[in-house]
């Protein structure tokens, strides 16, 4: 009988989640439940064949699209835990042959919570989930809607007794008192990194070798308050390819729904090469990494402790974005400032003629 339930949603996390499993745990057994939508489908196929778990349970998200069937799988989860996860999983989960003692969390979404609520007994392990997992509390900040609350799904029930992180030394998260760090990415085992790349691999990552400047996209649905946005993001994009065109490629981000025909000739990335790994083998100091603000520029320092130039962009889109969504990237913003030995290779302009003037300096 297995003492561990890991989940993965994302690639992210599954990265995590293996690096936990091998290295931290290794002599403990270990079920592993994994998302299989999407492009997550191939990076849970190479788990299984792996082998590096007692058993592993596969799962599929339900589309947002269709409205009513969403509020009703949304519904389930929320009154009937059990049944969820039981209707849930492609290979059948056996209920009365698991006892786990410990469950790991990462953002507290509906399956952790319905793992949560199905084993009470189990102590709760939180795993880095990105940026997140780094200042505040990524599970308990949520705010949950009065039917789920009626239904007993309530984050309060997630105590995680310890926060794994890829970099406890700059870690604020407020969400428990004890902090520690997974192992190392770049001075792990052989036999380790071996299996990462057998499961992540993926031939499109070779393209940031040839590229040091980087410009990682935005869903810019999410941010922007205004049409005028989206336009001034074009114009730094044209800005962006007469200046850099010839070092720079385009990091699609997983939810940007822009016409691609935006970025013109520039090479684009829309592979599904995980960016964490990507910086541990490509992103070097000298490297340029653009955006109007995206965790994946602060993810070399966060796992690595590496360097690389950042350009934000935020400031230039202040009078275009949601109020909120300014404070979160301002706080990014201050996040990696701290933590930034180079303080000057970080840059964030106030306007067109400012960017400009940095493109000038790379060029």
């Amino acid at each position: 009988m297995s003492s561990y339930c890991l989940v993965a949603d994302t690639p992210f996390q599954l990265l995590n989640i293996i690096n936990f499993r091998l290295n931290t745990i290794k002599n403990e057994s270990a079920d592993l439940f994994i998302n299989e939508s999407g492009v997550m489908q191939k990076f849970a196929n190479r788990v299984i064949i792996a082998e590096i778990f007692e058993n592993v349970y596969t799962y599929k998200r339900r589309s947002k699209s269709k409205k009513i069937i969403y509020y009703l799988y949304d519904l389930k989860q929320a009154a009937l835990p059990r049944y969820f996860i039981d209707e849930l999983t492609s290979n059948k989960f056996k209920f009365n042959e698991k006892d786990y003692k410990f469950i790991t969390v990462t953002s507290g979404h509906d399956v952790e919570m319905a793992l949560v609520r199905c084993f009470p007994k189990a102590i709760h392990i939180a795993i880095d989930d990105g940026l997140g997992s780094y200042f505040g509390d990524i599970i308990h900040n949520h705010k949950l809607s009065f039917v789920w609350k009626i239904f007993g799904r309530n984050m309060k029930k997630i105590k995680p007794i310890c926060l794994y992180v890829n970099n406890a030394g700059i870690c604020e998260s407020t969400m428990c008192d004890d902090v520690s760090d997974l192992s190392s990415l770049r001075t792990s085992s052989d036999d380790f990194k071996s299996i990462i790349r057998n499961i992540f691999f993926d031939e499109c990552e070779n393209l940031y070798a040839k590229y040091p400047i980087i410009f990682l996209t935005q869903p810019l649905s999410e941010i922007k308050k205004s049409d005028k946005c989206i336009q001034l993001y074009e114009e730094i994009i044209k800005l962006t390819k007469n200046k850099l065109g010839k070092n720079i490629i385009i990091r699609i981000h997983p939810r940007d729904n822009q016409d691609p025909q935006i970025y013109g000739n520039i090479p684009i990335d829309l592979s599904s090469s995980l960016w964490e790994l990507i910086c541990a083998n490509h992103i070097e100091s000298n490297y340029i990494l653009m955006s109007v603000c995206s965790s994946s520029q602060i993810m070399p320092k966060i796992i690595y402790n590496n360097e690389p130039n950042i350009i934000f962009l935020y400031q230039i889109f202040k009078e275009y974005i949601k109020d909120d969504v300014y404070i979160r990237f301002n706080n990014i913003f201050n996040l990696i400032k701290n933590y930034y030995l180079n303080k000057e290779k970080i840059y964030l302009p106030n306007n067109i003629e400012e960017f400009v003037s940095i493109m000038e300096k790379f060029n």
